[in-house]
């Protein structure tokens, strides 16, 4: 679960950057800070997933049919 949501964060911050260049928004020059958002937030997952965890079991268990 941790490695898919890091993959994702970092693909959706390569994408918004691109995205961004596409647009004239930023300059390929500041990939660096691109690669430094999306390794800050890789070493922010591990430390939110408890927290994220707990609050999750604050509403119980999900009805299932």
């Amino acid at each position: 679960c941790l490695l898919c949501a890091g993959a994702c964060h970092v693909l959706y911050e390569m994408i918004i950057f691109i995205v961004g260049m596409v647009l004239g928004q930023t300059v390929f020059a500041r990939v660096g800070v691109a690669l430094l958002t999306a390794l800050l937030s890789l070493l922010s997952i591990p430390a939110l997933y408890p927290i994220l965890r707990a609050i999750e079991k604050i509403g119980g268990e999900p009805w299932k049919e």
